[in-house]
């Protein structure tokens, strides 16, 4: 799946910070996957990240990543609760699109 930095990002903010050990590694796992490296964070122009006020040069840096099932169900039950809540933003209509419209399995 191709993720724009934005989405990326949004997936950070979407993972939980506490839960089982499973979660916890899983968690971690989608720290590597989905987070910017040093390189992209250069190649990028990057700033902000220890602000919130993240920015990077224009356009859409889309990195193609590969979820296994159990992380596009971590995702898709972020968003969904989200969702329910009547708490989605903007910012996710994208990613809402790419996890729980397109139904992967």
């Amino acid at each position: 799946m191709k993720l724009t930095i934005l989405e990326r990002l949004m997936c950070l903010g979407l993972l939980p910070e506490e839960g089982n050990i499973a979660t916890m590694r899983m968690r971690n796992a989608l720290i590597m996957k989905v987070g910017l490296s040093a390189e992209e964070v250069e190649e990028y122009g990057v700033t902000g990240l220890d602000t919130g006020e993240v920015r990077w040069n224009p356009g859409s840096h889309a990195k193609e990543i590969e979820f296994n099932l159990s992380e596009i169900i971590l995702i898709r039950t972020k968003l969904e609760a989200l969702e329910k809540d009547e708490k989605l933003t903007p910012h996710h209509v994208e990613l809402y699109g790419k996890f729980v419209d397109e139904k992967i399995e």
